[in-house]
């Protein structure tokens, strides 16, 4: 799935939704493991993609460094606290996410805000906005693209099935 979910997200209709239908349609994997999946999931096309990309856009050294380190990071720490907040919460959380997303791409549609351009290298303030950026991504990435602990409420229902039937 993951090779599909990339292509359609490099055309611009998400990874994570493709991951989300393909799960919904044939059952891959328990919703209780949707968040790490989600993140996981395309790691080789992705890494396929990104060698692609690299070939035809002449991207700044330090700009890409300092971007992935700090989507890394901002995945990193969000693993670690993502494991521990209780479903309801991650969907609060991403229910957030989508908003600002949805804000933020209505304001690039009534040219709010600047979008596209052909800048390839980021330095100074810049730089670091977008890398505090990156890492909230990447740490927001983590709680599963609104999916996030799914499960969990269906796998109490089932124990609780279970006990009362005894």
């Amino acid at each position: 799935t993951g090779f599909v979910a990339n292509v359609a997200d490099t055309v611009g209709l998400g990874s994570y939704a493709v991951v989300l239908a393909l799960q919904r349609v044939w059952a891959l994997f328990d919703d209780a493991v949707l968040p790490g999946t989600l993140v996981t999931h395309g790691a080789l096309p992705v890494a396929l993609e990104a060698l692609v990309f690299l070939q035809n856009v002449d991207v700044d050294a330090l700009t890409l460094v300092a971007l992935t380190a700090c989507s890394i990071g901002g995945g990193a720490l969000g693993g670690r606290v993502m494991s521990r907040v209780p479903p309801p919460a991650i969907r609060r959380i991403m229910l957030v996410a989508y908003a600002a997303m949805a804000l933020l791409l209505v304001a690039s549609l009534l040219q709010l805000v600047p979008v596209g351009g052909a800048l390839l290298a980021l330095r100074g303030a810049s730089l670091g906005a977008a890398c505090v950026g990156m890492f909230a991504i990447g740490a927001l990435s983590t709680a599963g693209g609104g999916g996030g602990g799914g499960g969990g409420g269906r796998r109490r229902r089932r124990r609780r099935r279970a006990h009362s039937s005894r």
